[in-house]
């Protein structure tokens, strides 16, 4: 939101914009913004299709939807961070002009960035995967109606960190 002054007309103009990929939530909350600027200042709105509180944000998206939205939207930033992290590039001692390590001591191969890196990411593209499926599944399960016939036979255990 910007608020600014106009030379021309001696008032205030208050600007509010919202992402495209905003919620309803979101929304809701920009047009009751409006809606507060005009009850306690005055003037009008004006949007894109001409004055009036604002655009009708539409239904909800229901919350089980909600929160797959969010688990997938976490796995794809995961995915996103090792595909980053994999086109940093590893040879900055050939750029500088110096050799490799392993070309120097092949003793010493197993700190070479690209073996631990072989290493450490598919372990992280595990759990990357497992944390994707968890929050989907705890996303469908809290919103469920059956859940009570999911959770009928079934001890949980917790231990404490």
């Amino acid at each position: 939101m910007s608020i600014g002054i106009s030379s021309e007309r001696s008032a205030v103009y208050v600007h509010t914009r919202t992402r495209i990929g905003r919620s309803h939530y979101d929304f809701t909350m920009q047009n009751k913004t409006v809606r507060e600027f005009r009850r306690r200042f005055g003037g009008s709105a004006v949007r894109d299709g001409g004055n009036g509180d604002g655009y009708d944000p539409g239904p909800p998206v229901p919350p089980a939807a909600s929160g797959c939205y969010l688990a997938i939207q976490r796995f794809d930033w995961n995915l996103t961070r090792v595909n980053m992290y994999l086109h940093q590039g590893f040879s900055v001692l050939e750029h500088n002009g110096l050799q490799p390590m392993e070309k120097i001591w092949p003793q010493i191969r197993e700190l070479n960035p690209e073996v631990f890196t072989s290493n450490i990411i598919p372990v992280y593209l595990v759990s990357a995967l497992e944390d994707y499926f968890k929050s989907t599944y705890i996303a469908l399960l809290t919103y469920s109606c059956r859940k009570a016939s999911i959770f009928k036979g079934t001890s949980l255990i917790f231990w404490p960190l």
